[in-house]
């Protein structure tokens, strides 16, 4: 997809987004309380798989953006995703497009970054 995007000028960047519990504590505490005593006693890492891809992408070349913060942020004022099925509310939906629009600079730079294809 990178080369098939750098051939047409397409900046290619991969956009990750957090399950509930990485960025809302309420249901990172619901779903800890659920878990198998031993799953619960190892600990949790809800960031882990962000952080796991975040790294991959990197090595293969590509730009990965985060919007946990900002999810975490727009959390403060109400839900960002749905508690049955943990896909974005509209404020979630906003907050993503807002860290998307602060970081256009990334976005439209990653077009240069992607221009040689087999990079």
């Amino acid at each position: 997809m990178r080369e098939l995007c750098a051939v047409r000028g397409i900046p290619f960047v991969a956009l990750l987004i957090p399950i509930q519990p990485a960025v809302d504590p309420s249901a990172a505490k619901l779903l800890a309380a659920r878990a198998p005593d031993a799953v619960r006693q190892a600990g949790f890492d809800w960031n882990l798989s962000t952080r796991q891809a975040t790294a991959l992408l990197a090595d293969l070349g590509v730009v990965a953006l985060d919007p946990s913060d900002a999810l975490r942020t727009a959390r403060r004022a109400g839900p960002t995703h749905f508690d049955f099925d943990g896909h974005l509310t509209p404020r979630g939906c906003r907050a993503v497009a807002a860290a998307l629009l602060a970081h256009r600079d990334v976005i439209f730079s990653a077009s240069a970054a992607t221009d040689a294809p087999g990079r």
